[in-house]
């Protein structure tokens, strides 16, 4: 659960000798706030069935991993499919409170560019970790960001951990 989501976006990009560079508009690795770690799973969403079904081909099984694990990547369709679901997913959760690192939060895409997520509709409750209270990081803090996971358009991402 070392991964980053940076350096799960720099895999998706890689494998498949990079066939899935600007395939997907949507990347987000959930965190375990109180252990500063990936959850070891991913949601991302691809622009195609037919460039989620390749990835999902591509990722099975994968174990060539930047950080030594003995950890197998697999990828299976979310329950939230398109970008639009899954910014309406995310969009009000505590990930997205104003004190959470922005490395932590979902990525859009356009083309291969990240672009501005939607603002909440509703102010976001903070995850546990950053609730205010003495000694409690804030969003300027710096935090090791761990991650890597599954889900998306037909299918998803590596489940490294």
């Amino acid at each position: 659960n070392n991964y980053t989501r940076d350096m799960c976006v720099a895999l998706i990009d890689s494998v498949g000798k990079g066939c899935f560079k600007n395939e997907y508009d949507f990347v987000y690795l959930p965190i375990d706030f109180h252990r500063d770690s990936n959850r070891g799973y991913m949601f991302i969403n691809f622009v195609s069935v037919e460039s989620a079904l390749a990835f999902r081909e591509t990722i099975y099984d994968f174990k060539d991993w930047a950080i030594p694990s003995t950890k197998r990547a697999m990828a299976e369709p979310s329950k939230f499919q398109g970008r639009e679901k899954l910014i309406e997913h995310f969009r009000n959760s505590e990930v997205m409170h104003e004190n959470v690192p922005s490395h932590y939060k979902p990525l859009l895409f356009d083309t291969g560019r990240v672009v501005d997520f939607p603002r909440p509709t509703v102010p976001p409750k903070p995850p546990g970790r950053y609730r205010k209270g003495p000694g409690m990081p804030s969003a300027t803090d710096s935090h090791a960001s761990n991650l890597v996971g599954s889900s998306g358009s037909g299918a998803g991402a590596p489940s490294q951990a």
